[in-house]
């Protein structure tokens, strides 16, 4: 969770407004003095973002349209940036994950899946043993018949994951010297 600074804008959101502005001072000129404002600060331009945002009612906007407010906020003397807004920034982020990152997501989703497909096959032949047998099982039979069907279940899996990972290959064309002593591989 983002921390809270004074007046209700969380620090992260603050934090992007002002690494925007600062970054932008310093590749554009023009608008590097407008950035050194004595009467402007990121708290006050964050303020002011948050009530344009409420004035338009909506609840998503574009990097650039809030970057947009930011700077506008800035151009203008005359803008105040508002009372203050306790609420909740939401700032989408393109997370970048490591190739072990991506193997260990990777692992942890087929477990997710072999471990849902146990519970259904599960439930499933535990519902076909009750119908077949039409009388009450007892406690050790329900364990013995969950312990019968996981095991079906993770063998099914196996078999599954083995054949994904099995790549036929076409034998080599024989030697020269195989082709002679053996003319049937020629065939």
């Amino acid at each position: 969770m983002a921390k809270k600074s004074g007046k209700g804008v969380t620090v992260n959101f603050e934090e992007e407004i002002g690494n925007y502005l600062k970054q932008k001072a310093f590749s554009d000129a023009l608008f590097r003095p407008v950035f050194n404002k004595p009467n402007k600060n990121v708290k006050d331009a964050c303020t002011y973002i948050l009530n344009q945002v409420k004035l338009t009612g909506k609840q998503g906007f574009t990097d650039n349209e809030i970057f947009g407010m930011a700077v506008h906020y800035y151009d203008e003397d005359d803008l105040k940036p508002g009372t203050s807004i306790k609420c909740k920034v939401i700032i989408n982020r393109e997370v970048k994950l490591t190739p072990k990152e991506i193997q260990n997501a990777l692992e942890d989703a087929k477990a997710d899946v072999t471990d849902y497909e146990k519970k259904k096959l599960t439930e499933t032949m535990l519902e076909e043993l009750k119908i077949e047998l039409k009388s009450n099982l007892t406690p050790e039979e329900i364990a013995k018949a969950k312990e019968l069907a996981i095991a079906d279940v993770i063998q099914e899996q196996r078999d599954k994951m083995a054949k994904k990972k099995t790549v036929v290959k076409k034998p080599a064309p024989p030697t020269p010297t195989e082709a002679k002593n053996n003319p049937a591989t020629l065939f």
